[in-house]
């Protein structure tokens, strides 16, 4: 018999912290795929960039770096999830898989669509959680603003990452001449991963937040006074929770007594 298996499916939430898929999948007591594609239909996309890859891969590497202390790895494979999965059911039985919604292009939302019926005809269920206070199917916006409060109000839950059984598969790695491209350092691009994330919230809370409704509309202010967090939210390197609790609360604690939630 095949054992149970459950796989977290990264794509915009390159973190392991606030991260309610993951949460999810340890505490259904399955064998744990962590996983994350470079899915070459989506890279097709008009606005998709080299620079957004390899933003992608310096975050799944610090992130590898990050679990390799509970012997943990995000495996990174090349293709689609539905090629990964005939290699995965080989091996395992899958129960489940984990994922936030994804915000993205139509192509994105294209594929989702088609993952869904894939995912039903194997007696897959496919699990997702919205994250950074997004309501999909709303026909107005009619007390959006209270939902979006106590979201970023509600306690992050802590995750157990020595609960979780982890395990690797040898799935499609990436193309070499596209490896080369992702290991190039670009100077004139932000570097990805948690802790550069980290270290420009912490910029911004103590330098950046007092001038940022003042200078924004500002070209030359603008770029000091800006947070440069928008590729590590994007990215979901950080949840716009983890930057309201750790950035602007702690702010508002000691340097401003400025209402936030007014």
């Amino acid at each position: 018999m095949k054992p149970n298996l459950s796989i977290v499916w990264f794509k915009r939430d390159l973190r392991v912290e606030d991260h309610t898929p993951l949460k999810q999948a340890i505490d259904s007591g399955d064998l744990v795929l962590l996983l994350y594609l470079f899915e070459p239909e989506l890279m097709k996309a008009k606005d998709f960039h080299l620079r957004h890859a390899r933003f992608a891969y310096q975050c799944l590497l610090a992130l590898n770096q990050q679990l390799n202390a509970h012997s943990i790895t995000v495996n990174i494979a090349y293709g689609t999830l539905e090629s990964a999965l005939e290699r995965i059911e080989l091996k395992y039985k899958v129960n489940a898989v984990y994922s936030h919604l994804e915000i993205g292009n139509d192509l994105s939302f294209q594929r989702d669509r088609r993952l869904k019926s894939v995912l039903k005809e194997k007696g897959i269920q496919w699990k997702e959680f919205a994250q950074n206070g997004i309501r999909r199917g709303g026909q107005d916006r009619i007390h959006w603003d209270l939902g979006w409060k106590e979201y970023v109000h509600t306690s992050i839950e802590p995750i157990e990452l020595s609960a979780c059984n982890a395990v690797q598969i040898s799935l499609p790695g990436l193309p070499s001449e596209f490896q080369k491209t992702l290991e190039k350092e670009e100077s004139n691009e932000q570097k990805g991963g948690r802790p550069a994330a980290l270290e420009q919230l912490r910029q911004f809370r103590d330098s950046g937040i007092s001038t940022y409704q003042k200078n924004i509309s500002k070209p030359l202010e603008s770029r000091s006074s800006c947070s440069r967090l928008s590729p590590y939210l994007s990215f979901g390197v950080l949840s716009i929770r983890e930057v309201f609790q750790i950035g602007l609360i702690e702010y508002n604690k000691g340097i401003n007594k400025r209402n936030w939630d007014a």
